[in-house]
């Protein structure tokens, strides 16, 4: 079985943060490396994109086979060790797609939103729709990219 792949922004980060990086990727059973370019994202929100992958789906799968119902809590611990742009905001994107979600702080303090987030149906998802999390109703919807 194929390890699935995810490319992360790490370039500012130290030493130190990229082996707790590489330690997160390894518990939710997925492989990383350094991201470039924007990777299919549309313009406006590709300064956001910390995290890629060519299938959400599939990574999202892996993480819940590794690491089961520790799966969300670790994704939001290594989100939050990647850097953060426009209001605390982190984009992960399918890029064949250019789907994904943009994850806010609120986002990934919110145990609802983390476990819902590695539960998406990811397939469901129309090409070119990025997703925020609205605490008010508990659902990802589709993100305002001025916000």
């Amino acid at each position: 079985m194929t390890i699935p792949l995810v490319r992360l922004d790490i370039a500012a980060l130290d030493d130190a943060e990229v082996t707790a990086v590489s330690d997160l990727l390894d518990d939710l059973g997925v492989d990383g490396e350094e991201l470039y370019g924007h990777l299919g994202v549309v313009d406006e929100m590709a300064q956001l994109l910390v995290f890629s992958t060519d299938s959400l789906h599939v990574v999202f799968e892996a993480m819940l086979a590794a690491a089961g119902t520790a799966a969300a809590s670790k994704l939001a611990d290594l989100l939050r060790r990647l850097p953060a742009r426009n209001g605390e905001r982190r984009l992960l994107a399918d890029r064949h797609r250019g789907s994904g979600f943009v994850v806010d702080r609120a986002a990934l303090d919110d145990q609802r939103a983390m476990d819902a987030l590695v539960r998406f149906d990811t397939d469901a998802l129309a090409d070119g729709v990025l997703l925020s999390w609205d605490a008010e109703t508990s659902r990802w919807r589709p993100a305002d990219s001025d916000r």
